[in-house]
This record gives C-alpha cells, structure tokens and sequence, in this order.
C-alpha cells in the first residue's frame, strides 16, 4: 500500500495541485451551525462510548494522510462544479479534520460541518480548524446513521471519503446522509472499490485499522446511493481502483 501511495497517488496529486481551481460561483445556503457556536466548536450528541478511532487519532494524518490527502485532492476537483461561495457542507467521518480545513478555505461564505463518532479525532479537527483561523467550521460527535434532526434537508453537498468501508448500519448511514441535503444537494462516496485493489488492502485492513468492516465494490456502492433514494447517480474514477459515487437528493426523497 505504501508503494501505491508513493507511486500512484502522489503523482496524481503532484498533477492536481498544479491545476488553478477556477473561483466558485456565487449562491449556497449560507453558514447556519457554525455561527451558532461562535467557530469550530465540539458540540457532542448522543454518543458517550469511546469510538474506535480515539486511540489512534493522534497518529491518524501520519498513517493515514499519504493514502487520503492525494484521493480527496482529486475528488475535490471533480466535486467543483457543486460547490458555491456560499456552500453549506457536510464532512461525514471527518477524523482530524485535512479534508474539511481544504472544503472550509473554498467555501469562504458557507461552513462545512463535520461529524466523526471519535470525540478525540474532533478535538483535534477543532484545534487544527482554529489554529487556521477557520470560523466556518462546526464539529459533532454523532453517527451518520442517526444524524442530528436540525440537520434534515440544511446541506448544498455531503461527501465521505474512505469512509463507507466503516459502516455497520450502510443503508441506514446512505439514507441519513441523502436526508441531510436540500432536493437538488449532492453526495459524494469516495472509496477503495477496485477489486484488485480492495483484494490486496484487506488483509492489512483487518489487522491495522479500526472500524474496518468491508470494502464496496463499485456498482455495489452506486446501488446503495440508489436504494438511500439518490437520484442520477454516477461514477468518477479517481486513481486506479479508488473512484466517488455521486449522487442527488430528488424533491421526492422524504425527510
């Protein structure tokens, strides 16, 4: 796996970050969570067990930021043409927060509200936020399937990225998150799907990281965004093996 970080991801990412990033146009639904708790502020739900990332969380962009940092470099370009100034966005699994400080930075006018079972990942996700001086960033402890009601139909875009491969509730997770989105919003499900790929990361999966539950096969992933009651969903291929399923809440999908 390190030799696919070193070889294929980070030239992918070398070539993207040399891409400009056209501006975003104007629109969005606007900052709503984050003013609320005066910038990026831990704000817990229901859950009080410890979750299985608390542990490693320190460590976590060490291990696992060669892998993640490359692929959500690339998705972010292809989720482009869905974000506004103005974007009010849902980070779901957010760990310590790389991805939604890059989402955060764009959306200069919106917020993007990231949630993680781990209370110790959203800590440093708050702490690294502020650190940037990012005030357009709301952080809660919650689970994806059993999102927070006030969250119902409040976001332009949600994306995940590697984490559906956590999931022990995926229908339940998929419909939370399609429930979250105003009619016309978007999700975006990153993963490892590839079979030659998910074949090779398994074992090291089941003995390294936690929460592992199973890899998604590509039409696999795009039928649970179906069945959650996305509509027009299609496929982005990323890097070999790794690709985002995208998908839109219709006006039809109930709340």
């Amino acid at each position: 796996m390190w030799l696919y970080a070193g070889f294929i991801l980070l030239p992918l990412r070398v070539l993207a970050t040399r891409r400009r990033a056209p501006p975003l146009g104007e629109g969005g639904l606007g900052a709503q969570f984050s003013p609320q708790t005066g910038g990026p502020t831990v704000i817990l739900t229901a859950r009080g067990q410890p979750a299985d990332f608390d542990e490693g969380a320190a460590d976590y962009d060490r291990c696992v930021g060669p892998f993640s940092g490359p692929i959500f470099s690339l998705a972010l370009d292809a989720m482009a043409p869905y974000l506004r100034s103005g974007s009010r966005v849902l980070d779901v699994g957010c760990g310590p927060g790389a991805a939604l400080r890059k989402v955060a930075r764009l959306v200069a006018r919106g917020e993007v509200v990231g949630v993680d079972l781990s209370l110790e990942m959203l800590r440093l996700a708050d702490e690294r936020a502020r650190r940037a001086g990012l005030g357009n960033v709301a952080l809660f402890q919650a689970d994806a399937a059993e999102l927070p009601l006030p969250f119902t139909g409040s976001f332009d875009v949600a994306y995940s990225c590697l984490v559906h491969h956590h999931f022990t509730q995926p229908l339940a997770s998929a419909q939370g998150i399609a429930a979250s989105l105003r009619p016309g919003g978007v999700y975006a499900a990153i993963d490892a799907t590839g079979p030659r790929l998910t074949r090779l990361a398994t074992p090291l999966a089941r003995a390294v990281d936690p929460g592992w539950v199973r890899f998604w096969g590509r039409q696999a992933l795009i039928d649970l965004l179906v069945a959650a009651g996305l509509e027009r969903v299609s496929w982005t291929p990323l890097a070999p093996g790794i690709g985002m399923a995208i998908g839109t809440r219709g006006s039809g999908l109930a709340s």
